[in-house]
């Protein structure tokens, strides 16, 4: 069975509803997170140059200027692949169906969703990561020496 958490809206426009989010099955994830992974780091390398010129304070600043370098279709099939991990309880039955647009009303709602199954992720974003260190060891390359290419 995969991992969910319930998640109920306390306040604004969308309060009392309930939504469950579902981790995603394993390859599913993998390769989500893969993609994603190979997105961040294709929108760091516009950044660079100017990172060097101008640091970054904050790594919440970084997170959003990645996010925002990345191309939109890559944004897109990321925030897309959270959402759909996403249900919403139906006020009727009970059960939880697919979120249709009329479901949400405040889009904070909408960022809170993916923001929970981005955290839902997060060992499949690491674990992606971490792929790519065995290619420093490959091509002789201490994580100094990797790092100041």
């Amino acid at each position: 069975m995969l991992k969910s958490i319930e998640y109920p809206i306390e306040d604004g426009d969308d309060q009392g509803k309930i939504f469950i989010i579902e981790r995603m099955p394993l390859f599913t994830a993998d390769k989500w997170a893969r993609y994603l992974i190979k997105a961040l780091a294709e929108a760091g390398e516009k950044l660079l140059e100017s990172v060097l010129k101008y640091p970054v304070r904050e790594t919440t600043d970084l997170a959003l200027i990645l996010f925002g370098k990345m191309k939109l279709s890559d944004l897109e099939r990321s925030f897309e692949t959270l959402l759909r991990c996403c249900k919403v309880q139906d006020s009727v039955n009970k059960n939880y169906r697919e979120i249709v647009s009329e479901d949400i009303e405040d889009p904070m709602t909408l960022t809170c969703l993916r923001t929970k199954a981005l955290e839902l992720h997060r060992d499949y974003l690491q674990a992606s990561y971490l792929q790519l260190m065995p290619l420093n060891v490959i091509f002789g390359l201490s994580s100094k020496e990797a790092n100041e290419d």
